[in-house]
């Protein structure tokens, strides 16, 4: 049977358990209080997502943010969206961010099966995850064999500092990102502990890299469920919504596909009608949306940074005339600035 079928057939059962499940938090916390500030304007609240290369155009979106004296109080994530905001959130500069992603080779990290790179990652042959009411899955023959793990090369750089937090809310900006738990069939929105294990956790495809495991947890990303995270954002304090919106889902006309339709393509098609529907439900409780569209631009246009991110400047420019009333002046702003660099470890 086709490998891309069964992995795809296998994240189609796990998710449709999470589609009707109410998002909740890794533990008890009182977000809104738990971070003390002086600061003297609304606490806004920006929700970022998108897969690959589309993720990576936030970083214009914040570029433009900071251009324009505009504060960000909590940022909530999805998939490459969550990793950009997680290194905000640890002090780095849009600036900072770009020049990190640019010093990767994605021809180099991202490959399957026997690749020459061995030597150079994390390996697993056979990964094995027990689900609630499930016999045993053993994943091993539904992954290409030896499966990199893609995704720690991202994270030394900007998370190793961040690994004994009591709570997200005591990053340089407060931070939140959604992951699914595949062994309690919930998701979640984390907000303490390891930010590296988060991040990777938030941006872990489920049939193409490893689940993360943390405290008993087996988590993948939560992108499918709850791809526009305004909710945590409202939830950690934020006054206004602004959702940077990147739609990665791409979703075809039946009506013009060769007949028969592949069962394949079926369940692709249910994945991604289901995945729109909740990050619609996500923007309708966002007080500004920013959409991130362009029609060139594919998940895997990793190598073009400098593109991407003038995709998410542009986009933002758009909304020029709505996002200047958050605006602050002069003198908030470089407060806004010292209270980030203040809070920043390196």
């Amino acid at each position: 049977m086709n490998t891309a079928y069964l992995k795809t057939l296998m994240f189609l059962l796990v998710s449709i358990g999470f589609l009707l499940s109410p998002a909740v938090g890794a533990g008890p916390a009182d977000a809104a209080n738990s971070q003390e500030s002086n600061l003297r304007y609304p606490k806004i609240g920006l929700v970022m997502n998108g897969d690959g290369a589309f993720g990576f155009t936030q970083i214009g979106v914040l570029h433009w943010l900071e251009d324009h004296h505009i504060p960000i109080g909590v940022i909530a994530g999805t998939s490459v969206g969550a990793w950009v905001g997680g290194a905000y959130a640890t002090g780095m500069s849009p600036a900072e961010i770009l020049g990190f992603v640019k010093r990767i080779d994605f021809t180099m990290m991202i490959f399957f099966g026997d690749a020459p790179y061995q030597a150079k990652g994390n390996w697993a042959k056979v990964e094995t995850v027990k689900l609630p009411g499930a016999p045993e899955l053993q994943l091993g023959p539904l992954m290409p064999a030896r499966t990199p793990d893609l995704l720690v090369p991202l994270l030394p750089g900007v998370a190793k500092a961040y690994r004994t937090l009591k709570s997200f809310d005591d990053l340089p900006t407060a931070f939140r990102c959604e992951a699914l738990d595949l062994a309690q069939r919930r998701i979640l929105s984390l907000d303490r502990g390891s930010l590296p294990d988060a991040l990777k956790a938030c941006i872990t495809m489920a049939g193409v890299s490893n689940p993360v495991r943390v405290d008993g947890r087996i988590l993948v990303s939560g992108s499918i469920v709850n791809g526009v995270p305004t909710e945590p954002a409202r939830a950690a304090g934020a006054d206004v919504i602004i959702a940077s919106y990147a739609r990665t889902a791409a979703v075809g006309n039946l009506d013009h596909q060769p007949q028969p339709v592949s069962a394949l393509q079926q369940i692709i098609e249910t994945l991604d009608i289901a995945r729109l529907a909740n990050e619609e439900r996500g923007l309708r409780l966002a007080d500004v949306v920013i959409p991130l569209e362009n029609d060139q631009l594919t998940v895997g246009d990793l190598n073009r940074m400098d593109w991407l991110e003038q995709i998410g400047y542009n986009a933002a420019q758009a909304k020029t005339a709505t996002l200047l009333r958050f605006a602050v002046p002069d003198k908030e702003w470089n407060e806004y600035l010292r209270h980030r660099s203040d809070k920043r470890l390196r």
